[in-house]
């Protein structure tokens, strides 16, 4: 009896914390259930690397991402501070600013 209990409680924070992936990263179940089990349930490590690379886990057709990384890095290169590699917000350059404003 005790074992079934702490299984069911377990599936219930499993099926908790799939609920909280798909919120935080707009996915599926499928996409929510693979990243998690493949990150041993740990909520913010499966965000991480969900976020670092979105189409290596996902699971759901519809919810699929295609990311045309040479389109991200030219929007990056369009607002970044030339003598770093960041979007600056300083008043000299301030990357992040042009790009609200356009």
């Amino acid at each position: 009896m005790m074992n079934f209990q702490s299984k069911k409680s377990g599936s219930v924070s499993k099926d908790r914390m799939i609920a909280k992936f798909m919120q935080l990263t707009a996915t599926g179940e499928k996409t929510a259930n693979f990243c998690l089990s493949v990150h041993g349930w740990k909520l913010d490590e499966a965000c991480d690397y969900y976020f670092s690379n979105p189409e290596k886990y996902a699971r759901d057709h519809k919810h699929q991402i295609l990311v045309d990384r040479k389109k991200i890095q030219h929007l990056f290169d369009r607002y970044r501070d030339p003598s770093s590699d960041v979007i600056s917000v300083d008043a000299n350059h301030d990357g992040l600013l042009r790009f609200f404003q356009e």
